[in-house]
């Protein structure tokens, strides 16, 4: 979706496909932000309320605009401090993938090409869109899209054979949680 800002406490959100505009509407509704939305057929409005202490209390578990604030500071700041050290770790991975020399088998990056789009497939479904009506808007066919991936997706594979040679040199263990999402 397009998403522009004509005036600094609204917000037009225009589909690529305007049959999602209702189910665009209704996840607004939902996720109860104390904003309204409306739908002229064409685009989503969003006219954001002024941030007082009655909208802070109907959106937020605060009191005031001060609170709110400070929260929503303190989290920025977190995440910026999170998105930092992932991008050093992300820059000592991608350096010694690099310089490592890593024979990778095809079936490793078609089986990740293979997992990125169903990740695509799933995340457009969460956004009520179909796969099919995303390949017809980007113009893409399956091989073509297949061939987009195939960079990041040989990158993914290398990464993830680095860290395990290296978690299997170091003698690391990495237990993954029990979730719903791998069984």
């Amino acid at each position: 979706a397009n998403i522009t800002v004509p005036e600094a406490r609204q917000l037009f959100i225009k589909p690529f496909d305007r049959t999602l505009l209702k189910g665009i509407e209704k996840a607004i509704n939902e996720a109860n932000l104390g904003i309204t939305p409306t739908n002229n057929g064409e685009i989503i409005i969003l006219t954001i309320p002024e941030l007082n202490e009655e909208f802070v209390k109907k959106v937020s578990k605060f009191e005031t605009v001060e609170e709110f604030q400070a929260d929503i500071r303190k989290n920025l700041e977190s995440g910026a401090k999170y998105r930092a050290t992932e991008k050093q770790q992300r820059k000592a991975i991608n350096q010694a993938a690099d310089n490592a020399e890593i024979d990778i088998p095809p079936v490793m990056i078609e089986n990740r090409i293979s997992q990125l789009i169903n990740e695509l497939s799933l995340q457009l479904q969460t956004r009520g869109m179909t796969f099919e009506s995303y390949l017809q808007y980007t113009g893409y066919d399956m091989d073509h899209l297949r061939e987009s991936y195939k960079e990041s997706a040989e990158k993914d594979v290398r990464d993830d054979l680095l860290l395990e040679a290296v978690a299997k040199q170091e003698n690391i263990e990495v237990e993954i949680p029990f979730t719903k999402a791998n069984g």
